[in-house]
């Protein structure tokens, strides 16, 4: 089992006088249900879970029941299972809880009742067929489960020294050195190449084979595949579309999500709720255009075109591969050895967002114009830190030239903090702008 960073989020609610029920939600495949038992493990004296994705009826009938008399609930759980809950150190887990829909209500009455604490696990991905966000009751925790991100997979190669050293390295603005810096791409390019999906990682690792691992990636892919075809009419076929058309807009010069790739004709408004399905199944990471950098922590406008980066950038090497042996076999060969311009640059950009997902950032993104009005420029990712904002470029390739920053911190100097280019080389200032090894993204 690997470390991961939520096992501790999911302490500190533990911890709490006055705890709610906890519900860990998530995408198919980042590992919900194998974090939630090693909780259980772990941190309680007895846990039973049921895995309602079997939709039996007579379980959904005793969580009906369960609301008016949660203890004989508990009393038939223990008969069925044969273990025995302990009151004030028990716990309750009811995974895929999106499948019966009095679940979450279940579980509050079994924990104002039955002094046991109630774990619930959300699929995100196998959520239904409707757009409607689910609603959280009152006196729950939600905490979201990502990919692994680039620590969490150092942790699980068994290092726990690179980080604090690269912190320091990003905090004094110091380089790295060569060869250390050179080490630290190359397991960077691995996870690029892997990803963060626990069973991937742990297959790599175990065999060091990225086709052995390409297998698992292709059956997480299948799976997402099965609740897309779980829909039915026009958006079924429309999230298809655009599940299935994700390489190509990020593989285009602008990364924006153009309809045109989808369907020949087609005008962004009709894949609109698509898009949202995808986002609130946890599929695709949404980045906003947003022109007006005091908006940014606003509700942005999500009326023009957004870029959709794939939840994890391994699994979008083997969505873009088409499940082809020998075109897998080339993209992972061309990411391990640093030609990163590979798909135009996409894995390296959508590894950049995944990664500012992972540290807590909304994705936005800007398009402006500046004194010539015939010339747009953009810059691929805006954060905002100590008032001001951070604008980002990602160069895959040549990382010397960067325009569209240079433009960006003349219109908008004075609300604008460090600039960023985000590259494969080494950490180096020059001037106004921070050349920052990919590696350190996590950092921002």
């Amino acid at each position: 089992m690997f470390k991961r960073k939520i096992y501790d989020r999911m302490v500190s609610w533990k911890e709490e006088g006055k705890r709610s029920v906890l519900i860990i939600e998530g995408a198919g495949g980042v590992g919900k249900t194998s974090m939630v038992e090693e909780f259980g493990k772990n941190e309680y004296g007895s846990y039973i879970r049921i895995d309602l994705s079997k939709k039996s009826r007579s379980m959904e009938g005793m969580l009906l029941d369960c609301q008016s008399d949660p203890m004989g609930f508990v009393v038939r759980l223990q008969a069925m299972t044969g273990r025995k809950l302990i009151p004030y150190d028990g716990l309750v887990i009811l995974d895929s809880i999106q499948e019966i829909q009095c679940a979450r209500q279940a579980m509050h009455s079994i924990r104002s009742e039955c002094h046991l604490d109630c774990i619930g696990v959300f699929s995100k991905t196998s959520r239904g067929m409707t757009l409607e966000k689910t609603q959280t009751c009152q006196g729950e925790t939600v905490l979201e489960m990502l990919p692994m991100d680039f620590e969490e997979f150092l942790w699980a190669r068994g290092d726990s020294v690179s980080v604090p050293i690269l912190r320091t390295i990003f905090d004094g603005r110091e380089s790295l050195g060569g060869g250390s810096c050179r080490v630290m791409m190359d397991r960077f390019s691995d996870y690029m190449a892997v990803g963060g999906m626990p069973q991937a990682v742990e297959i790599f690792l175990s065999t060091g084979n990225f086709m052995e691992a390409e297998k698992v990636k292709r059956m997480i892919l299948r799976s997402y595949g099965a609740c897309i075809g779980r829909l039915s009419g026009i958006l079924g076929r429309r999230v298809s579309q655009v599940f299935d058309g994700i390489p190509s807009n990020l593989s285009s010069r602008s990364r924006m999500f153009s309809p045109c790739k989808v369907e020949s004709g087609s005008r962004n408004r009709q894949y609109r709720r698509a898009v949202e399905w995808l986002e609130a199944a946890g599929l695709i990471n949404v980045c906003i255009r947003e022109d007006d950098p005091d908006r940014i922590g606003a509700d942005a406008e999500r009326g023009s075109r957004p870029k959709c980066y794939f939840l994890d950038t391994g699994l979008l090497v083997t969505l873009a591969s088409g499940f082809d042996t020998d075109v897998a076999r080339g993209m992972y060969l061309s990411i391990t050895k640093g030609r990163f311009s590979a798909g135009g640059g996409m894995f390296f950009e959508n590894v950049v967002a995944q990664e500012l997902k992972a540290h807590g950032h909304d994705l936005v993104f800007t398009v402006f114009r500046h004194k010539d009005v015939t010339t747009q420029y953009e810059v691929d990712f805006l954060i905002p830190g100590s008032g001001k904002i951070s604008p980002i470029e990602v160069k895959s390739s040549a990382s010397s030239r960067h325009k569209s920053l240079d433009v960006f911190m003349e219109k908008f100097g004075t609300r604008t903090d460090t600039a960023y280019v985000i590259h494969s080389k080494d950490l180096r200032v020059d001037g106004k702008v921070v050349y920052l090894p990919i590696y350190m993204t996590m950092f921002l």
